[in-house]
């Protein structure tokens, strides 16, 4: 069971269908395939703003969030299979008011997702990025 507030401990599947970013420099369980990028504002905000983006978009729910407003657990269905995908996020500080996210992106079923995941979550950083530069 993956545990909302501690994403560094996450124990990933040994199949291709799923994805995690992490920031640079903080400790994991699992390796991230990459980096994610850092943003100059607390945890909370990063949160407040980032969550509400993703739960708008078509075929995706935001299930949960954490006691402490910083992770949550979206449900992502895919276009044509109707394939549900869960998206784990946690978002860390890092230094004086920059923070940034852990991601876990991972299909339910199946053993290769032909890059969905990995796809995702870089189009979710991506809307974050433009959210923040365009303000």
């Amino acid at each position: 069971m993956i545990k909302l507030d501690d994403l560094a401990g996450l124990k990933r599947s040994n199949r291709p269908n799923n994805f995690f970013v992490a920031p640079s420099g903080v400790s994991t369980t699992s390796s991230p395939d990459e980096a994610s990028p850092e943003f100059q504002m607390s945890a909370s905000e990063l949160a407040a703003r980032a969550f509400p983006l993703w739960a708008d978009q078509k075929r995706v729910k935001l299930v949960m969030k954490g006691e402490d407003g910083l992770s949550a657990h979206f449900v992502a269905t895919t276009a044509l299979m109707r394939f549900k995908d869960d998206i784990y996020v946690q978002c860390v500080e890092r230094v004086e008011q920059a923070s940034s996210l852990l991601i876990y992106s991972a299909s339910r079923v199946g053993h290769s997702d032909l890059g969905t995941n990995k796809k995702r979550v870089k189009d979710w950083l991506d809307k974050l990025q433009l959210l923040f530069n365009g303000a």
